[in-house]
């Protein structure tokens, strides 16, 4: 799963982090593809640092910001309701409280 932030930004996830990723060329081949570019351990920790780098990067005016956090939020509520949802059948499939 990932989230897009725009053409060349995503947001995506692993079992142990959040990461934004980047298109840029691969140093030996030179194939475009999708590249790390940072890491979060927390979700709170994404959003929040994340907000930053926005602001450093490329959003302007805090009507944008608005507008892109609550992109990355939704997304977000989603996958997290998406989660919750696969835990339940789960726990109602082996019975466990």
């Amino acid at each position: 799963m990932y989230v897009k932030i725009n053409s060349n930004t995503r947001i995506t996830a692993n079992r142990y982090a959040w990461v934004v990723e980047e298109k840029m060329p691969h140093p030996e081949t030179g194939n475009v593809g999708w590249q790390e570019t940072k890491n979060y351990t927390s979700l709170e920790s994404l959003m929040k640092n994340y907000v930053e780098l926005l602001v450093r990067q490329k959003v302007k005016g805090s009507k944008s910001l608005i507008t892109e956090m609550n992109k990355i939020n939704d997304a977000f509520l989603k996958a997290v309701e998406k989660q919750y949802a696969t835990i339940n059948k789960i726990r109602r499939a082996y019975e466990l409280k």
